[in-house]
């Protein structure tokens, strides 16, 4: 059967080349996602710093649970220093160094915190020694005011030894003597500044604790003698503690690998479903529309006498090869998408520019086997009515296009379609996250019910807009009604990928501005305070009490961090995690700087181990006032806080806030993010923002600001996964692009013979045009608003459910929605009509001649 299935292939090669297109770009974005997905599971920098440790201990930096994938904290997760001397007495250990890193920013103009992208970092002189770092010119610091700085830091502050500089942890400038200039052969990724040791461990802010510790191993011994005896040593004293040695040091020197990681797991995981599921739906139409044109030959093959299943063997065995050969190549383009996906990824901030692939063989093999297997289903369903037909009505029936259904489709297509709908109105009924996710891929649902029912769609459509094309466009029009109402199944498949562009994309990106556009509103309307005192670096802990001592004037610190929660999912036994903006807020003076729209509780008992969480965060975790929930702070803290209130402006305030000075000891630094600052009744304010300016010079990089310009939490990282995800829907959206390009290609080609028939009778060469042109209005029409139609549901689900059913209208962008839908009308013109003009190519006579 395969060499006939080849025979066969090489006999129309011009009718496989459609699906051998659409399944090779299906095979490339399945590949691309899976690589960026295996990137985040598996990816690591080498050491740097710790190049020179044999081993590296620190603390376990991913949170650990029974049968869910481990999750990155989001910070530095510490040791207690006391592990130290420990480490020290074990046998074969030379020296165990402890390691603290703190950002730190030159404190020239507003200062510089980033050199060539990538921030300035703080450390003890002693772990220079875990790289190894040689001095080039000058000493190692010997008081807390002097420091030695790595070659690139010194080129970029023009500083040499005996110099002073200004340096600032968080806010705080303070003045210190160049004494040295350090360098590593190949340089360091992140530029350095070196302090004393017990100065590095005071600006820290966790003394008694480290990052990590360096173990450098005596003369003799190597990493895999001295790991197991160091392992031994540290588990007795902390549960905590791991060891790490060869790539893995890098995973513990470079922090933000690990969130990075984190992301890419969570943006590519997501959108990979979507794009299998969208691949998937443009391979079944093409490979449908391939069959439904060689209905004359299997027509023609069941009047000899072939048997069902021996047509079924056939189809089989043809789109068995024709996918193997175009998923093997597509894995290969996979490559090259998850490479340019990457740097566009680090182009926006996502990711690090320096982050690896991790290219394995798993990603293009799933991509293979899922493009054989679409490819299969696709032909077995397509093929089915073919082969059904009994013999002798099978030249007939293939002569014959109608719009009718089978039942089994048409019922499928109408349970389809109101489950869809039932789905995009779930928040109507239900609150809560899960019914608002539920209303966004909807659209998915709605769209294969479009699929199911397309033909009685376009015949509906085309029996609405005949008349008009009839009677309003002469010739053309009733050439181009007539040939849409006898061929619906065509106008199906060239309308079906179109509404799945529009739809799609719709929900896609007016989903991103609608939370946006409603978070925005609640932090704007929210924030009560007049002023707001911010800093690029961090702010000082104390600079909230000296705003307060100015006259009239109300402080309250606010701090913010990523927090996970616990919770149980389906009545599982075992909890799972998910990720929460939270910030840190002060109690007093709350009431006259914020307003989180309390609706239970109070949030002025928000003092030691307590929380107050948004709607939507307590119906994810369960619980209500006087409950406890279990949180994972990002410096690894796990604690049990008591719900003291629940608030409804968790999109613009983050969904969980802690008091602040719980929150504050676990952050990186301890430094607040911002102030914010409200005038009392009898204060003139006017004085006060002299005040507070005079107040905040005093420091490095903060700025006071209206209350306007506070952005709502998570917003910048909010805005980078948008981007993120305007990217991968660009991948996707190609995708799209290709198989509606392709659909339409094929749906033209074929109609060669048609082309000639109508010239030889009398039509005109611009008379064929003219009607292709009125065809493709009518395509370009149907898909875009069937596609806007059924976006709306959707997008209508989500407003409901993120404004807590008060607001049904979404935040649509009309140039976004306008470019949506031309890039739509641009590929089907370009399509249809340039396919047109190259088929009118062929003489009338050659072309009535052209089989099948």
């Amino acid at each position: 059967m395969l060499t006939l299935a080849w025979r066969t292939i090489r006999g129309r090669m011009g009718g496989f080349v459609g699906a051998f297109i659409a399944l090779l770009t299906a095979a490339a974005l399945i590949t691309g996602c899976g690589i960026l997905l295996e990137s985040g599971l598996r990816s690591n920098l080498p050491p740097q710093r710790y190049a020179g440790a044999e081993v590296v201990v620190a603390a376990n930096q991913s949170l650990e649970l029974p049968n869910v994938p481990d999750v990155s904290y989001g910070d530095r997760v510490r040791l207690p220093a006391d592990l130290v001397p420990v480490i020290e007495n074990v046998p074969g250990v030379e020296a165990a160094v402890a390691d603290h890193s703190v950002p730190v920013s030159l404190a020239s103009g507003d200062g510089v915190t980033e050199i060539a992208g990538r921030p300035i970092t703080g450390h003890g002189w002693d772990s220079a020694s875990l790289a190894p770092l040689d001095l080039t010119r000058g000493r190692a610091p010997e008081t807390s005011d002097e420091v030695v700085l790595d070659s690139r830091v010194a080129a970029h502050a023009d500083a040499e030894t005996g110099d002073r500089l200004e340096i600032a942890v968080g806010s705080a400038p303070r003045s210190y003597t160049v004494v040295g200039v350090a360098s590593r052969s190949g340089g360091l990724r992140e530029p350095s500044v070196f302090f004393t040791p017990e100065q590095a461990e005071t600006l820290s802010g966790h003394p008694g604790q480290v990052d990590a510790i360096g173990v450098i191993a005596a003369d003799g011994q190597t990493a895999a003698t001295l790991a197991p005896r160091v392992e031994t040593a540290v588990s007795a004293h902390s549960q905590d503690a791991r060891v790490f040695t060869g790539a893995d040091r890098g995973s513990i020197e470079f922090l933000d690998i690990g969130t990075a990681k984190n992301t890419l797991v969570a943006v590519a995981g997501s959108f990979g479903g979507i794009a299998f599921m969208v691949a998937l739906f443009i391979v079944i139409s093409t490979l449908a529309l391939q069959l439904q044109q060689r209905q004359r030959e299997l027509a023609l093959l069941r009047a000899i006498a072939a048997t069902p299943r021996q047509l079924h063997r056939l189809i089989g065995a043809e789109t068995l090869l024709v996918s193997a050969t175009a998923g093997i190549l597509g894995a290969g383009l996979g490559v090259l998408l998850s490479s340019l996906l990457r740097d566009a990824f680090a182009g926006i901030g996502l990711v690090p520019t320096d982050l690896p692939l991790t290219i394995g063989a798993v990603p293009m093999l799933v991509a293979v086997v899922l493009c054989v297997a679409a490819a299969r289903l696709a032909g077995w369903v397509s093929a089915r009515k073919a082969v059904r037909i009994r013999p002798v009505e099978a030249l007939g029936a293939a002569a014959v296009q109608t719009p009718r259904l089978g039942r089994a489709r048409a019922v499928s297509g109408v349970v389809t379609l109101l489950a869809g709908l039932a789905m995009s109105m779930l928040p109507i009924l239900v609150d809560g996250d899960t019914a608002t996710g539920a209303a966004a891929m909807s659209v998915v649902v709605l769209v294969i019910a479009v699929g199911l029912l397309g033909p009685r769609i376009a015949a509906a459509s085309i029996r609405l807009l005949g008349p008009v094309l009839s009677r309003g466009l002469g010739v053309s029009g009733y050439l181009a009604a007539a040939n849409t109402r006898g061929n619906a199944r065509r106008l199906a498949a060239a309308i079906t990928p179109l509404v799945l562009a529009v739809a799609i994309a719709s929900v896609q990106i007016f989903t991103g501005t609608t939370r946006a556009a409603i978070a925005a509103d609640q932090a704007e309307t929210g924030v009560r305070a007049d002023f707001v005192v911010s800093g690029d670096s961090g702010l000082d802990p104390g600079l909230a009490a000296k705003i307060r001592d100015l006259d009239g004037a109300s402080a309250t610190p606010l701090v913010r961090q990523q927090v996970r929660g616990e919770h149980h999912v389906g009545g599982s036994k075992n909890p799972t995690t998910r990720v929460f903006a939270a910030q840190g807020l002060d109690p007093n003076g709350l009431a006259d700087t914020v307003n989180l729209d309390v609706r239970d509780g109070r949030t002025d008992r928000l003092r030691g181990e307590t929380v107050a969480l948004s709607l939507a965060a307590a119906d994810i975790l369960g619980t209500r006032v006087g409950d406890r929930v279990r949180l994972h702070l990002a410096d690894g803290t796990a604690i049990r806080p008591k719900v003291v209130a629940v608030y409804g402006n968790g999109l613009g305030f983050g969904d969980i806030t802690l008091p602040h000075r719980l929150l504050l000891a676990h952050t990186p630094n301890g430094l607040d993010e911002s102030v914010l600052v409200a005038a009392e009744d009898s204060a003139d304010r006017d004085r006060l923002d002299t005040a507070l300016r005079h107040l905040t010079g005093r420091y490095v990089g903060v700025t006071v600001r209206t209350p306007e310009s506070v952005g709502a939490a998570g917003q910048d990282q909010a805005a980078t996964q948008g981007l993120a995800t305007l990217l991968l829907l660009a991948a996707v959206f190609g995708y799209i692009a290709i198989g509606v390009s392709n659909t339409l290609v094929m749906a033209t080609s074929q109609r060669r013979r048609e082309f000639s028939l109508l010239r030889l009778v009398g039509t005109r060469r611009r008379q064929v045009l003219a009607m292709m042109r009125v065809e493709t209005v009518v395509v370009i029409a149907v898909a875009t608003v069937l596609g806007s139609l059924l976006a709306l549901p959707p997008l209508v689900g989500v407003s409901l459910g993120l404004t807590e059913r008060r607001d049904a209208i979404p935040a649509i962008s009309l140039p976004i929605y306008l470019g949506i839908l031309a890039v739509a009308a641009l590929i089907a013109t370009a399509s249809i009509m340039l396919t047109t003009r190259l088929a009118l190519r062929t003489r009338p006579v050659e072309g009535i001649g052209i089989r099948e």
